[in-house]
């Protein structure tokens, strides 16, 4: 038996140890996409959550935002019925 008629068999072992080893690493690779789709889908139901949660919070704060704008416009209403009154009290004074 010469190196040469060693030399098949040989590489069909190597070859077969090739498939086998990118086997094993397909099937990892599997797992490990399979392990992030299911970390993925976690963080998006949680974003889902959170979103639901901030759109509650904001419609909740809604009537609260409506109520500082009238009191907001009231009040300017007030200034400027104050600063007509300064200025009608400043013509009159300068009038004595």
């Amino acid at each position: 038996m010469s190196f040469l008629d060693l030399l098949g068999p040989l590489l069909f072992i190597i070859f077969i140890i090739m498939v086998i080893g990118i086997a094993a690493f397909v099937v990892k690779l599997s797992d490990a996409i399979d392990k992030q789709e299911k970390v993925i889908k976690t963080l998006f139901r949680i974003i889902e959550e959170n979103q639901a949660e901030a759109r509650n919070a904001i419609d909740a704060f809604e009537s609260t935002r409506e109520k500082v704008v009238s009191v907001s416009t009231r009040v300017e209403s007030v200034e400027f019925e104050l600063k007509g009154m300064r200025d009608k009290m400043k013509e009159m004074a300068l009038k004595k």
